[in-house]
């Protein structure tokens, strides 16, 4: 969940303040401060889901999970933190700060966050070179929704309740009903 943006901060002061927040994440875009509040119950059990099934799935692959602690840098002047996040390339091996080139990005809704994750996010996310799956999963109501890299162009798909989700970034497939597992909506 989104909370209200604060003033214009340089970058430097972002990142000074995002290493020291331990109870709050805080993504940056162009000198804005968005701080990122905790989701709900629903929320943190669906990026639990989908981050067990693709740890377990990638395992001894050169591929690693992340959750929404590891903080994506996109440029100079933009730093988020998707919920899941899948890397595979050696350059964000080991690295303590930020990741770079990221495979699979996933964000799970909710009412504070949507419209950036749909919009402002969105577009970021598809532009950015090494992106090439971005997964959106509703909290509120059963909704998933994949934009897949094809070439030069996007496809986007939404899923429905009893199918398999295949992310061919990474070549795993999820189960809709996995993914809503011991939530309110399963």
């Amino acid at each position: 969940m989104a909370l209200p943006e604060y003033p214009f901060l340089d970058v430097q002061d972002y990142l000074a303040l995002d290493e020291k927040a331990h109870s709050v994440r805080y993504e940056y875009i162009d000198g804005r401060l968005l701080m990122l509040a905790g989701g709900s119950p629903d929320h943190s059990i669906i990026g639990t889901n989908i981050a067990s099934v693709l740890h377990a799935a990638l395992r001894k692959t050169p591929c690693t999970v992340y959750n929404s602690d590891i903080r994506f840098k996109l440029s100079e002047s933009r730093y988020v933190h998707p919920d899941v996040t899948v890397g595979c390339d050696e350059r964000d091996k080991c690295k303590k700060d930020n990741i770079q080139y990221p495979r699979l990005l996933v964000e799970v809704l909710s009412p504070g966050t949507e419209a950036i994750d749909k919009g402002e996010k969105l577009d970021m996310y598809l532009d950015y070179p090494s992106t090439e799956e971005y997964m959106l999963v509703g909290s509120q109501k059963k909704m998933v929704e994949v934009y897949h890299r094809d070439g030069d162009t996007w496809v986007s798909r939404r899923y429905k309740p009893d199918t398999l989700i295949h992310l061919r970034s990474v070549n795993v497939s999820i189960s809709f009903e996995d993914i809503y597992e011991k939530t309110s909506l399963a």
